[in-house]
């Protein structure tokens, strides 16, 4: 009668996928300037609530063989001392830094609670979806089910805070990237095995984050490299370790898994040229525009490439990227050029929208680069996403 019972609940994929997204905007949007009840209390109940709903619900078997899962907990066990032990390795060129988190007993206990609720809750919810997902077209729900879990692992305060700048792009590769690699593998796992190897896999990386005083202090283009690659090693894998021989799966299964190696190598692809294009190393870099001042040529809201070129290569008229003497970045046109005595290039500049030029001029050391073309209005994305939560 209790199994009946369980069947019969109203609970299915939507409902479980509701109750995660209005948990993450509980967390975020009502609790997130609350203080240690809402924080150490409040949260890890709903995330208890969540587990505890989904382990109500009819299980979902993995896709895997049982004789797969011990091969698969190693090896998440295996992957993230790998990830930690690189990012040490890496920590002994770029240095090591404090946690930020108190090591106080109370504090250990009450991260330890916080921490653990949400990763059982997380990856309970993320198995059972992902096997309740899967009767086709496994390998977009696996990429959409791995979206909505990177986001909920990130607050939304960071990212309301992006925009199309170097900042962002550094961001994106430094953690948003990394976080999509780990929530992808994480995605694989729960789909092939369960919620196990995911659990052993987040929880070694979150452990080390959250409880290891001294943590490795990396610039952002070695979190990137070391956040996403090893993530994609060891998906591939697994994504090995399931297949079965070639010659008794269907073409429709190989399709699949054709189409999963194609986006994994695609996401690899997008990642290292966003690091490249973020720090400008194939000499351009995106920029949003934020004022009006030069008219109907560049808008707020548009984006604008810029071109990182020669100072003696600017001509008059030209549109140019460059730092003020506050340390604030200007976009405005080339309205004069001029030579001091000893030969050195000087550009006066003039918003189109302003009746002056401006005061200061240019020196080739203040230029950024050359505006290259503009993508209108993308920029109001951000904008008024951090409009709307300044308010």
């Amino acid at each position: 009668m209790e199994n009946s019972y369980r069947y019969k609940i109203g609970y299915d994929w939507w409902a479980v996928l509701a109750m995660i997204v209005a948990i993450y905007l509980i967390s975020n949007l009502i609790l997130f300037r609350s203080g240690f009840v809402s924080t150490y209390v409040i949260i890890p109940m709903l995330w208890c609530l969540m587990a505890g709903a989904v382990l109500r619900l009819s299980r979902q078997k993995p896709a895997g063989k049982l004789s797969l899962r011990n091969k698969l907990i190693t090896l998440a066990a295996i992957t993230a001392f790998i990830q930690i032990a690189t990012s040490t390795f890496a920590g002994l060129y770029y240095g090591f830094g404090d946690s930020p988190y108190s090591f106080t007993a109370a504090s250990i206990f009450q991260n330890l609670i916080y921490v653990t609720t949400a990763l059982f809750g997380m990856e309970l919810s993320r198995a059972w979806l992902i096997n309740r997902l899967s009767k086709h077209n496994i390998t977009l729900k696996i990429v959409f089910i791995s979206i909505l879990y990177t986001f909920i692992s990130i607050p939304s305060t960071r990212i309301t805070g992006t925009g199309v700048d170097l900042e962002t792009m550094q961001w994106m590769n430094s953690a948003f990237f990394p976080a999509f690699a780990e929530s992808m593998l994480a995605s694989y796992f729960a789909y092939t095995a369960g919620p196990i190897p995911a659990i052993v896999y987040r929880g070694i990386l979150q452990s080390f984050a959250w409880f290891c005083p001294v943590l490795p202090d990396l610039k952002w283009m070695a979190q990137a490299l070391i956040g996403t690659s090893i993530p994609i090693a060891s998906l591939l894998i697994t994504e090995k370790l399931y297949s079965p021989n070639p010659r008794n799966i269907s073409r429709k299964t190989r399709s699949n898994r054709k189409l999963s190696l194609f986006l994994w190598i695609t996401t690899s692809i997008t990642v290292v040229l966003m690091v490249f294009f973020s720090i400008g190393f194939l000499g351009f870099h995106p920029t949003v525009i934020i004022s009006g001042s030069m008219g109907s040529a560049i808008d707020t809201g548009d984006v604008v490439v810029v071109d990182e070129v020669a100072p003696d290569s600017i001509e008059e008229g030209d549109i140019i990227e460059f730092t003020g003497e506050d340390g604030t970045t200007i976009i405005h046109r080339v309205h004069g050029i001029l030579f001091e005595n000893d030969g050195t290039i000087l550009f006066e500049t003039k918003g189109d929208k302003n009746d002056s030029p401006d005061i200061d001029l240019v020196h080739p050391e203040q230029i950024k680069g050359k505006v290259l073309y503009r993508i209108p209005k993308i920029g109001w994305i951000s904008i008024t996403v951090k409009q709307l939560f300044v308010r």
